[in-house]
């Protein structure tokens, strides 16, 4: 069972598309080559999709099978997966949750950027970096700027404000959009939510947004457990 980053084709493991940050995985015939050298069967889907399944199966207790459920994982980009009733969907060209993908104006950068160049653990980097101007830092990513928020530094802090601005805007878009029952927030950036969680909750309900959120239960492990899953439901048929 395979979590991997990009667009995944699930039937034949192929990555169908992939953001610049993996040269060359665009194309790749996953299922194929494993297959070929391990002769066992193989289950490979998007690591956000993975995500979800694993939280459904063996994270959060409360994650009711009925209603739209979607979570957003934060890490080196902004992955995201759906569930309506339970049973994933998917999307014409295996899009659906590909939210990072999305199109946003960055008034610093003055052009149209990626969403997950705002919104994940390199957005927050992103974003220290033009507050602050130190391009060419040692702050090589959110984690990083994390531990400055923690050490005291104001920068670094109106920097996380800043961040969190753009991920309560994001999930404004999906509340209006979509209209979820649940909200799940996963990735790397959920192990400091201590530092960000009540500013997300403080400025969602400035704008209005009555979205439930929970923290993912699995943290990083999360996507293990939905490959898994994923493996076992294609044995069992």
């Amino acid at each position: 069972g395979i979590s991997s980053c990009g667009v995944i084709e699930p039937i034949s493991g192929t990555v169908v598309a992939a953001a610049p940050a993996i040269p060359g995985w665009q194309g790749v015939a996953l299922g194929a080559i494993f297959r070929e050298k391990y002769s066992l069967p193989v289950s490979i889907d998007n690591d956000a999709n993975c995500a979800l399944i694993g939280e459904r199966w063996k994270g959060s207790s409360d994650l009711s099978s009925q209603g739209i459920v979607m979570m957003l994982t934060l890490g080196t980009g902004l992955g995201g997966a759906m569930m309506v009733d339970g049973c994933l969907i998917r999307g014409h060209h295996q899009l659906t949750g590909h939210f990072g993908m999305a199109k946003l104006w960055d008034h610093v950068a003055g052009k149209l950027v990626p969403v997950e160049w705002l919104v994940s653990g390199s957005g927050l980097r992103n974003i220290y970096l033009h507050h602050t101007n130190a391009a060419g830092t040692a702050v090589e990513d959110g984690e990083a700027v994390m531990k400055l928020v923690a050490a005291g530094d104001m920068l670094a802090d109106e920097a996380l404000d800043l961040w969190v601005d753009q991920l309560a805007l994001q999930l404004h878009n999906l509340y209006w959009a979509i209209d979820p029952d649940l909200v799940l927030i996963g990735g790397g950036v959920v192990n400091a939510k201590a530092m960000w969680w009540p500013r997300l909750n403080t400025k969602l309900a400035a704008l209005g947004v009555r979205i439930p959120l929970a923290p993912a239960a699995l943290g990083n492990d999360a996507g293990i457990f939905g490959a898994a899953k994923l493996l076992w439901d294609q044995l069992s048929e």
